[in-house]
């Protein structure tokens, strides 16, 4: 694919490579010693690093791996198919997909393989060559990155291609080793026409440019995610993507440009709005942990690649799919939206409604509408309609221990009488209203009574892990709902609810005072062969005998 004269990048400002940055440098330390000629002369590392129409006999790095020293002969002949440099008995897109497919899968060649890209691409005087070795480095950082070590080589090496003065330069280069080539020659080819249709030139810069976004994205995300390897589709669509640019990894203003002429009445990113519909038309509001848990990664990739196309395709069944690809479209946009600038400011009034009201209206038109149609997306998740039992929704382990673990007493001064309780995440505040009490006794751990161990009382879905040790003295029985308390941590109320389930099992166990088993309250409690008098030490916690505090239910919401 030829360089195109209108393509418009964003403007880069890039630090200049230090001297250790430098490839040449790194080759000194890290390259094989190879040699040529019947005396087996030293390659020097100048050589090593230009362009060849020869095949190579072992890594150009250094390297032990024995599969990895014969993949990377074979890679090499590769890139030469690709840039037309050696006879390939396929076409060029499946030329693409067996090295990408290469340096997917096997993380120890993909040094090797941007190292053998950074040679064929330097004194290189082909122009149709060279422009496909820029090419495929461009396909190559679409599926993944070089390894940290050999990441600021790489970034270097296609810093110094990024100024558009250099094509001219390039391009007179390659003229000059043109014409000095056919200097050299005895019988030079006619004068009319050496290479007449490749004096365009090509536009490195624009490639170089490409290739240094996508190396800072990639090293920022790491390898294509999925188990599935790259395919020729997403070969043609990453090669594509050079001078069509995705709508993924994008500014917000590079999207509208993109769907401008498709959507010129579209105020939104066709995306985000596309995207956003088909979550709900497939009832993402009313599915279980729709944010939370993640797609199948290899549909969310197939996905994008269609959404690029500017198609969503029919047929789509899991939710999960496009809430995936949506948050991944927020998560990858070139710029937070939320602009970095704006970071601090939104830290020191995220407490005053009013003052964060005027950051979002303060955000450039395109953010601010943005930020207000997700806001007004995730609103639609939070219909009071719709709430449910809170252990019964969140069934995650891990995280109700975290959500647990980190309840407490609503002391705030916001929203105490509506949420008496609130769990703290860092700088996020949950708040929580509950029926009775937030902390729900759900299961009897250890000895059960019969002597095998300590007894422990397990709330809230935390199986071992959110415990209390079980005291039957303490359980109190409340006169006017007949519920079943135990204490638990003070900063959680001092008092928990026992579920009915386990407070029916339990029951059982009770004495009364003669004739008042089913009006008063229990005075002793059978457990381990022992009979312990109950202290009712929690009626204390009741704001007056036989009423309750905070209503009907179990748990929280």
């Amino acid at each position: 694919m030829n360089a195109s004269a209108s393509c418009v990048f964003p403007e880069f400002t890039l630090r200049k490579p230090s001297s250790e940055t430098d490839i040449e440098n790194w080759a000194s330390k890290h390259f094989n010693k190879h040699t040529q000629g019947l005396f087996r002369r030293k390659v020097s590392i100048a050589n090593m690093l230009a362009w060849s129409s020869e095949p190579i006999k072992k890594p150009m790095i250094m390297t032990s791996d024995r599969g990895v020293k014969k993949e990377a002969v074979e890679i090499f002949k590769l890139i030469q198919m690709y840039m037309g440099d050696r006879r390939a008995k396929t076409d060029q897109l499946n030329v693409a997909l067996e090295i990408a497919i290469k340096g997917w899968s096997v993380q120890g060649l993909r040094d090797e393989l941007y190292i053998q890209l950074c040679r064929q691409t330097t004194e290189n005087f082909r122009y149709d060559s060279l422009s496909h070795g820029w090419e495929l480095m461009a396909i190559c950082l679409a599926f993944f990155p070089p390894t940290p070590k050999f990441h600021s080589y790489l970034e270097g090496y296609i810093y110094r291609h990024m100024d558009p003065l250099n094509d001219t330069k390039v391009n007179q280069h390659i003229r000059d080793l043109l014409e000095a080539k056919i200097k050299r020659r005895q019988k030079p080819r006619k004068r009319g026409r050496p290479h007449s249709e490749e004096t365009e030139g090509v536009a490195i810069s624009t490639y170089a440019k490409y290739c240094y976004r996508k190396l800072q994205k990639a090293a920022l995300t790491g390898a294509k995610k999925g188990l599935q390897k790259p395919n020729l589709e997403e070969i043609k669509h990453a090669r594509n993507a050079v001078f069509c640019p995705s709508m993924f990894g994008s500014s917000l203003e590079e999207v509208m440009v993109m769907q401008k002429e498709r959507y010129p009445d579209h105020q939104l990113p066709w995306v985000q709005t596309r995207l956003s519909e088909e979550v709900l038309g497939l009832n993402g509001d009313q599915t279980e942990g729709i944010f939370r848990v993640p797609g199948d990664i290899d549909e969310v990739n197939a996905l994008k690649l269609q959404v690029d196309q500017w198609n969503i395709p029919t047929g789509l069944e899991d939710p999960h799919i496009p809430a995936s690809l949506l948050k991944l479209w927020y998560r990858e946009l070139e710029e937070p939206l939320i602009p970095h600038e704006y970071y601090d400011e939104c830290i020191t009034h995220y407490e005053d409604p009013e003052a964060a009201v005027q950051v979002v209206h303060s955000l450039p038109e395109i953010n601010k509408l943005v930020l207000c149609y997700l806001i007004r997306f995730l609103q639609l998740f939070l219909d009071d309609s719709k709430v449910k039992n809170f252990i019964s929704c969140f069934k995650d382990k891990q995280f109700l221990v975290f959500f647990f673990s980190r309840l407490r007493r609503n002391e705030s001064g916001r929203y105490q009488d509506s949420f008496p309780f609130l769990s703290l995440c860092g700088r996020e505040r949950n708040f929580v209203r509950c029926d009775d009490r937030p902390v729900v006794f759900t299961q009897l751990l250890g000895g059960a009574g019969g002597g095998g161990g300590p007894e422990l009382l397990s709330y809230c879905g935390g199986a071992e892990r959110l415990v209390v040790p079980f005291c039957p003295t303490a359980l109190y029985m409340h006169p006017g709902n007949g519920r079943l308390y135990h204490p638990c941590v003070e900063r959680s109320g001092s008092v928990g609810l026992v579920r009915s389930a386990l407070a029916i099992e339990l029951s059982c166990r009770f004495e009364y005072r003669p004739g008042q088993e089913n009006i008063g309250q229990p005075t002793h409690f059978i457990w381990a062969g022992s009979r312990h008098q109950l202290t009712n030490e929690l009626a204390r916690f009741f704001r007056e005998p036989g009423t309750q505090q905070e209503g009907q239910g179990e748990g929280a919401s």
